[in-house]
């Protein structure tokens, strides 16, 4: 159990230290809004550049609390095609409501970053952190957005998963970083004591503050935007 957030990202940065400080050119990429209190941790620990990558969840037509998927704000997308034929979706509106999804992850990209561009990913080592992974939609769709990028490695880094999720995104990445797998699995906010929603605001001013971070971890180095 996480007291909250920070902790969380706390505890990942205590307990994968040794496996973090040795990676080449790291950077730190967080899924919004939830994950970007935990990925601040481990850039304020290790003075790490962070940034985020947008992903918005595809609600299904008659019931926006069940995803039907996931899209990020490349486009990239991840379809539940079990969902999507038990509602016999034609291709038409699988695409629609891609396309609308993107829409929305391409907005909440540019509000959070202030309009600025993301941090190249070519050539560098990606930890990919959220507060937990419950289906696992979203970490699929960011992860065929990475696989676009001569990434160095790819590591999910989170604090609490469910072992479904785990199984299938083991195999898709180079390293799985994760303190807690309990079974049975009901939700990630089960295991934090407070787990208010994150707001935009609260994003964009831990977004500011790693920028100096980063600034700071590369006064020395060639890491570069």
């Amino acid at each position: 159990m996480f007291q909250d957030r920070s902790h969380a990202g706390q505890a990942l940065a205590k307990e994968f230290k040794k496996k973090f400080e040795t990676l080449q050119n790291p950077l730190i990429i967080a899924l919004p809004r939830g994950g970007v209190p935990v990925a601040y941790e481990l850039a304020k620990e290790f003075s790490f550049p962070m940034d985020i990558v947008a992903v918005k969840k595809i609600g299904a037509p008659f019931d926006e609390e069940l995803a039907l998927g996931a899209v990020t704000e490349g486009g990239d997308a991840f379809l539940n095609e079990n969902i999507s034929s038990y509602y016999e979706l034609g291709k038409e509106e699988e695409n629609r409501l891609c396309a609308h999804a993107k829409e929305l992850a391409i907005l909440q990209a540019k509000k959070l970053r202030e309009s600025k561009p993301h941090i190249a990913l070519n050539n560098k080592s990606i930890i990919l952190v959220d507060d937990g992974i419950a289906t696992g939609a979203t970490f699929k769709a960011a992860l065929k957005y990475l696989h676009r990028y001569k990434t160095l490695k790819v590591i999910v880094a989170v604090p609490v998963c469910a072992e479904e999720a785990w199984e299938w995104l083991r195999p898709k990445v180079d390293d799985f970083c994760v303190l807690d797998m309990p079974a049975p699995f009901l939700s990630v906010g089960r295991h934090y004591i407070s787990f208010p929603q994150v707001t935009d605001e609260e994003v964009i001013s831990l977004l500011r503050e790693s920028r100096s971070i980063k600034r700071k971890a590369i006064s020395n180095s060639n890491n570069m935007y």
